[in-house]
């Protein structure tokens, strides 16, 4: 079967009226897809921003928290550690003196 140069032509007419259509709607629907992107990107960037928030309010809680519990550790700790340095200096004045007796009897004897 051989097809005319009416019959071509005809062809022709009907495939690039199909390819107009068909580009048009891929347009549409590029323009479509383009923006259903953007709104659902849109969707989930504030949904980031408000769960990064959340954490960062979750976060400032936790650090509160701790620095509260280690306050109440820290105090009392504090309160020991001084009563050690001073039982310490205490020691320290008493070896000091201890040691000058030793030192004097020593420098007594022949």
């Amino acid at each position: 079967m051989a097809f005319t140069d009416e019959d071509k032509q005809w062809i022709s007419g009907q495939l690039e009226r199909v390819r107009t259509e068909f580009s048009g709607q891929l347009e549409r629907v590029k323009t479509e897809f383009s923006e259903q992107l953007e709104r659902v990107e849109t969707k989930l960037l504030t949904q980031f921003h408000q769960e990064r928030q959340l954490s960062s309010e979750q976060l400032e809680r936790v650090e509160t928290n701790l620095l509260t519990e280690f306050h109440k550790w820290a105090s009392p700790f504090e309160a020991r550690q001084r009563s050690h340095s001073a039982a310490v200096r205490a020691f320290d004045a008493e070896f000091e003196y201890l040691a000058d007796r030793v030192k004097k009897l020593e420098e007594g004897k022949p």
